[in-house]
């Protein structure tokens, strides 16, 4: 029997583990997925109240000229002077994090007044300390050689590009200990499918 109470599940994962492959499949199968890229554009949009508080602050930090004419935040800037200090890298993520945060709870505090189960896809789930937000992690994963190579060839980049961007990610092995639920996607589609299915099945009903 379900359990009347709304779950919340995040799900995280390194570089070319698949995890786009699985929260794309739990919104086709009609799961609400509350994912943090997403919401991290959304809070410095000019034309929401969140979006105008982060973008005062952010102004605070780096100065008028981050906000372009339309109103929005000029990323290229703020990341060129954030990226070379990193006092100021460190307050940009405080900033950015808590308005996240902020969004992320609003966003589950709507679903779950309707009684949805909810997934939260946030990749850097543990650097955040976002995990404390979700009943269950789940984890998707594969072996260093399959991860570089699917992410190589989806963003059209060097293999050693990748490697060096997986490096300065929490090692997978951490990640894995810490989760609930480990998806192994080593083989076909189908077969990340059909485990994802399984898991629904035992997490949700």
């Amino acid at each position: 029997m379900k359990n009347d109470k709304p779950k919340i599940i995040a799900i995280t994962g390194g570089i070319g583990s698949g995890k786009t492959a699985v929260t794309d499949y739990i919104q086709k199968a009609g799961y609400p997925v509350i994912d943090a890229d997403v919401v991290a554009r959304e809070v410095v949009m000019p034309d929401t109240a969140r979006g105008q508080i982060t973008l005062e602050q952010l102004k605070g930090l780096f100065g008028d000229d981050i906000i372009l004419a339309d109103g929005t935040m000029d990323r290229k800037l703020v990341a060129s002077r954030a990226f070379v200090d990193d006092a100021l890298l460190q307050q940009l993520n405080a900033i950015m994090h808590k308005a996240i945060q902020e969004e992320m709870n609003s966003k589950i505090a709507q679903y779950t007044e309707r009684n949805c189960d909810i997934f939260l896809a946030i990749p850097l789930l543990y650097e955040t300390q976002m995990a404390t937000m979700a009943d269950s992690v789940w984890v998707i994963t594969a072996d260093e050689a399959t991860r570089v190579s699917r992410a190589a060839h989806r963003d059209g980049v060097s293999e050693d590009e990748v490697r060096a961007r997986i490096a300065h990610q929490m090692p997978e092995d951490e990640k894995i200990a810490l989760a609930d639920i480990v998806i192994y996607n080593n083989g076909s589609a189908c077969e990340l499918i059909e485990e994802v299915r399984t898991q629904l099945i035992r997490e949700l009903n």
